[in-house]
């Protein structure tokens, strides 16, 4: 529950204070921290885990590979997948091999996430297939996006998410009449794309918000900020120099350096 919310480090002390016996606290842990993008954290906590005589189960196993995927630790992740079953005896099910071509897409390697999906031992599912597809998305690969949203629309014809992440992919490539046979499909089908909803608690007050939402009462000053971070964010790329970058950064227009610290 911590973790979900955001508090990883109440989180830990939970885990801290509670018996240390069985594999669903230790997954838990682990989860909160691969979710948070501290993933050695979460790997030092599965060889702990080890070293407690804690037996891992397939749940554990989705959680070490999670915390790869997000920290980009490619090689890692390999040898987890590889060595699962000969190590542990735990056979990878779908949701590990979901795990390893996320790990592999995240770090630009599409080629081996293809050939991993197309070594299962068993048919993809729509989770794969989902995972298959955002891993093309993020390497830029329309061609094979193609072929595995057809095959996804097939099984899920009214999943809104498998147009959306098509029809941007036709957007960025410039093929226009691909983008409008997905939206034509959508309205044809009676899909409509549903927004997603960020939430954040400040001062015991929950405020949520969604894609270029304008609702907000501060959603001039939370624009201007977003702005703000976006550029320091673009001069980070070219100034190695903490301080340089900071003096930039300063003479940014109504820019706050001891709100940004």
């Amino acid at each position: 529950m911590y973790s979900k919310c955001g508090i990883i480090e109440d989180a830990r002390k939970s885990f801290e204070a509670t018996s240390k016996d069985n594999a669903i606290v230790w997954n838990s842990i682990i989860f909160g921290y691969a979710q948070h993008g501290q993933g050695n954290i979460a790997l030092d906590l599965f060889y702990l885990m080890r070293e407690r005589k804690v037996k891992p189960d397939h749940i554990t196993f989705v959680a070490v590979l999670t915390a790869c995927s997000h920290n980009g630790l490619v090689e890692e992740g390999c040898n987890f997948i590889e060595s699962m079953e000969s190590d542990f005896g735990i056979p990878p099910r779908k949701e590990h091999y979901a795990c390893a071509i996320d790990l592999y897409g995240r770090a630009g390697h599409l080629e081996k996430a293809k050939a991993l999906f197309e070594t299962m031992p068993f048919e993809p599912d729509a989770m794969v297939l989902k995972t298959l597809l955002g891993a093309c998305r993020f390497c830029g690969d329309i061609e094979l996006a193609s072929q595995v949203a057809k095959t996804l629309l097939e099984l899920e014809p009214g999943e809104h998410c498998t147009y959306v992440i098509l029809s941007e992919m036709y957007e960025r490539f410039k093929m226009w009449d691909e983008k409008a046979s997905v939206t034509r499909m959508m309205r044809e089908r009676g899909v409509k794309k549903v927004p997603g909803w960020s939430w954040i608690e400040v001062k015991n007050k929950v405020h949520a918000f969604n894609a270029e939402d304008h609702s907000h009462p501060q959603c001039e000053e939370i624009y201007t900020l977003l702005q703000q971070l976006n550029e320091g964010i673009k001069l980070f790329d070219n100034f190695v120099n903490p301080m340089l970058l900071l003096q930039c950064l300063h003479n940014l227009d109504g820019y706050d350096d001891q709100k940004f610290l």
